[in-house]
């Protein structure tokens, strides 16, 4: 990896964002922000980003989490205790607010986590939201972008609060908690969709023990079966029950440290992590990247790919995404 050149017209407070998507295309970043939604433009060739006109969207609005459906043709973004759903224009990726928007997103009892807590299914017909509670669950119209809230939602509501979700290829769920982000993880816990009705029901064996102090940030790549655990490791994922395996622990060696923020290519052949030297007082804080072994899923460390971003006396890096 090697730096990319950014075109601002407007400055953005580098305290307030909170994390980025991208759309399938490569072409369009968005950066939820407090406040604003921040889009730009990529250049394919070079990477390079220009800041779209209109940015930020939404100027007034504090947001905490976006996701960008499969197709690429919205975007839902949550700030304020609602979901803003916006439609993606072609060619340029100037968003425009679906009809309705912005919708409840729950009962006031409720409060969503922070960033990467939303998850669209592998055929962007449902939403699923991580709450204090549970998780809910949105039914997409894929025509207008319209969210309705599905039937039983709050699922999972006698587990421990939803920290963190993702939707793997076979229509499986699956979240940490925040008994998890502790030291007696409880597990990690699977639910099968309906690829009608977009209901959770949880799979047999759910939680799975993970042989790890903790557990948090979950992500699963588009093309292939499997899971990341940030602080626990490598499942692979049985497509007719769900069933996880770990196959391999959280890179730990190296002088790496809080390994965080994971990010697959769509084939599940190579992730990315937001890592850290440890070998430091104030340490760099950068990407690094990891082969996958297409046989057991263990990682291997891409050699000379850790790129400094930033330094923990300065500051951090929220959360990092990737083209495919």
């Amino acid at each position: 990896m090697s730096p990319a050149k950014a075109s601002f017209t407007t400055g953005i407070n580098a305290n307030n964002p909170t994390n980025a998507a991208i759309d399938p295309s490569g072409t369009f970043l968005y950066q939820a922000a407090q406040p604003g939604i921040w889009g730009y433009t990529i250049d394919r060739a070079t990477g390079n980003i220009t800041q779209m006109s209109n940015t930020p969207f939404a100027s007034a609005q504090n947001f905490d989490s976006i996701a960008i459906d499969q197709k690429g043709k919205f975007l839902y973004a949550f700030g304020g205790g609602e979901l803003f759903a916006y439609s993606i224009q072609a060619g340029t990726g100037q968003l425009s607010a679906v009809p309705g928007s912005p919708f409840m997103a729950a009962p006031a009892t409720q409060s969503f986590g922070p960033a990467n807590r939303m998850a669209i299914d592998q055929a962007s017909k449902f939403l699923f939201v991580s709450t204090s509670t549970g998780i809910i669950g949105f039914a997409i119209d894929g025509t207008s972008g319209v969210l309705s809230m599905i039937s039983g939602s709050p699922f999972a509501s006698t587990v421990k609060g939803a920290y963190s979700i993702a939707v793997v290829p076979s229509e499986h769920l699956y979240e940490t908690t925040y008994a998890n982000n502790g030291a007696n993880p409880s597990g990690i816990y699977g639910y099968g969709v309906d690829v009608n009705t977009g209901a959770l029901t949880s799979i047999t064996g759910s939680p799975f023990a993970a042989t790890c102090a903790s557990s948090t940030n979950l992500t699963a790549p588009s093309q292939a079966n499997l899971l990341f655990v940030a602080g626990c490791g490598m499942f692979s994922v049985n497509k007719s029950t769900g069933a996880l395996t770990q196959v391999a622990t959280a890179p730990s060696d190296g002088g790496i440290g809080g390994a965080d923020w994971p990010v697959f290519d769509a084939s599940g052949k190579v992730m990315w992590l937001i890592t850290q030297d440890m070998q430091c007082w104030h340490c760099d804080i950068g990407v690094s990247a990891f082969d996958v072994n297409a046989n057991n899923g263990a990682l291997t460390q891409v050699p000379n790919s850790f790129l400094v971003m930033q330094n923990s006396f300065s500051g951090a890096i929220v959360s990092i995404a990737i083209t495919q």
